[in-house]
């Protein structure tokens, strides 16, 4: 049980890792609050990431158009 549990947050640690190298090469240094990425949780890092994703995508292109 121990050792699923430490692969688990080793996962989670790297994913955050993940999240917050994307978001500073998406240029971005920190929150709308003034919250440092680096500094931001798992869950705060996806959900930053996944705002950002949404945030750029061309609404006006015809492929990004969903009806």
């Amino acid at each position: 049980m121990r050792a699923a549990k430490a692969k688990e947050m080793l996962s989670r640690e790297t994913l955050r890792q993940m999240y917050i190298q994307d978001l500073l090469t998406m240029g971005i240094t920190e929150t709308k609050d003034g919250k440092k990425v680096s500094n931001l949780t798992y869950r705060e890092a996806k959900s930053q990431l996944s705002i950002a994703k949404i945030l750029e995508t061309d609404i006006e292109n015809p492929e990004n158009k969903w009806f």
